[in-house]
């Protein structure tokens, strides 16, 4: 034991050095994660939207700096050196490396900046349906139709803007009030849906942008491989190292775009719902102004039906 303990004595661990400069932005990134978890246990419930959009947007946004400033470092790729091998040979910073790190950022941030404008314009949507429901139908059975569209103004929701095309154009019958709800449904359904598009395109595609990192990293560590083909021995120890550094480039260049494409896909089934919902309600809203529209009568109260008319005749 004492010999060993010698041993153990006299052999001095070399601590390993990491290149936190040139881990920034990756580093950063995890970090906002950890943040995001910690705002999500300690801070009320009402601050947390604001709070989490602020953290990633400006972590990204920060990140992405990071990528440009170590790119324009002049000791990164002096002497027409390709890159740096860093992290004890775990991760390679190179060119390629930092565009794909880029492009990743990039298309995060429009995302996040994207589905934070989707949910405050769908939140400064939102109105009791049902409520809104009962009084539009008290209101046509008094005949108060004016009123009913002062409500229906007064209203954000797509709803209510359905049904005010509809009243604004009841004078004219149920066919053309039912042409009116359509039109405006349509109009309202384009304006829920504007930035969609891009969403759904980043979600599907931000895995394909990490694949054009995993492809190149693979690239990479063949083109290492064949380099060392016939070296030295000092070149053979050193293959390994560089090689399996290469492909952990190919592996976190998937985990990012998966990273990116997680949430965008999260978000674009999310709204998808949400239109979808808005739309329903829609109909079972516009459904109760077309009851009344489409009645033989106006329902007037106490007013006797055509058959209690017949029978009195």
């Amino acid at each position: 034991m004492t010999g060993i303990s010698g041993t153990l004595a006299a052999t001095e661990i070399t601590p390993p050095h990491i290149e936190y400069g040139q881990l920034s932005p990756m580093l950063l990134v995890f970090g906002l994660a950890v943040a995001g978890v910690l705002v999500e246990a300690f801070v009320p419930r009402a601050q947390r939207r604001a709070l989490h959009l602020v953290l990633t947007l400006g972590g990204l946004a920060a990140a992405f700096v990071l990528v440009i400033v170590i790119a324009a470092g002049s000791s990164l790729f002096a002497n027409g050196s390709p890159g740096h091998v860093v992290a004890v040979g775990a991760v390679a910073v190179d060119g390629p490396t930092l565009f794909i790190w880029g492009t990743i950022l990039v298309l995060a941030f429009v995302s996040v900046l994207l589905i934070a404008e989707r949910t405050f314009f769908f939140r400064s949507l939102r109105d009791d349906i049902r409520a809104l429901s009962r009084e539009l139908d008290a209101l046509l059975r008094a005949g108060r139709y004016r009123e009913a569209i002062e409500r229906m103004a007064r209203s954000p929701s797509p709803e209510a803007a359905a049904v005010l095309a509809g009243l604004r154009n009841a004078d004219l019958g149920p066919v053309a009030a039912e042409k009116a709800i359509g039109g405006a449904l349509a109009l309202e359904r384009t304006r829920m849906e504007r930035g969609l598009a891009f969403l759904g395109t980043l979600g599907n595609n931000a895995p394909f942008v990490g694949l054009l990192g995993t492809v190149i990293g693979i690239i990479e560590a063949f083109e290492l491989l064949g380099r060392t083909d016939g070296a030295g021995a000092a070149g053979g120890a050193l293959a390994p190292q560089a090689i399996m550094s290469s492909i952990a480039e190919a592996l976190v260049a998937t985990a990012v775009g998966l990273f990116v494409a997680i949430p965008a896909v999260a978000g674009f089934n999310y709204f998808q719902r949400k239109i979808a919902n808005a739309l329903a309600r829609s109909e079972a809203l516009t459904s109760v102004l077309l009851a009344h529209l489409n009645a033989e009568e106006p329902a007037l109260p106490g007013a006797p039906s055509a058959s209690e008319e017949a029978r009195v005749s």
